[in-house]
């Protein structure tokens, strides 16, 4: 699986998720959403990043932060649903600062991965959990089909 690239990122709608090593953290994965919205006289350009939050892989994002494009470090704001210091805005932070210099190796040494959002191949749901996207159906649809995970 490619690793995800600054160049996904900035796309204009991008979801990507990082797994995290057994052990490490109480959650397994967190999922992200990084939104790009042009620039005009008033504002310039922007890249507001959100996580998934709830069950509907779909809409359940809350807001975190705006991306700088230049440096890909997340700046948390009144706004942010989290804290500058929480766990998941450090983690994405540290893995941006990977993605950004292109040294994927630096994080994968460690057990950490990134994925691309996928869709599932028989619905076409989002998946965003490590396991969906290597297989490439959700649960509910690899039960349906009788897919060992």
């Amino acid at each position: 699986m490619k690793n995800v690239s600054k160049e996904f990122i900035l796309a204009g709608d991008a979801i990507f998720t990082i797994a995290i090593p057994i052990g490490a953290h109480e959650k397994s994965h967190y999922t992200f959403r990084v939104q790009h919205v042009e620039g005009n006289d008033r504002w310039p350009e922007s890249f507001f990043v959100k996580i998934l939050s709830g069950p509907d892989n779909s809409s359940d994002y809350s807001y975190v932060g705006k991306l700088d494009s230049l440096t890909g470090q997340v700046r948390t704001t009144a706004k942010s649903s989290l804290a500058a210091d929480s766990f998941p805005v450090r983690l994405l932070n540290r893995i941006l600062a990977r993605i950004w210099s292109e040294d994927h190796a630096a994080y994968e040494s460690h057990g950490y991965r990134t994925h691309h959002e996928g869709r599932c191949g028989r619905c076409a749901r989002r998946l965003t959990t490590p396991e969906s996207v290597s297989l490439g159906f959700g649960p509910d649809c690899a039960a349906l089909l009788n897919i060992l995970r």
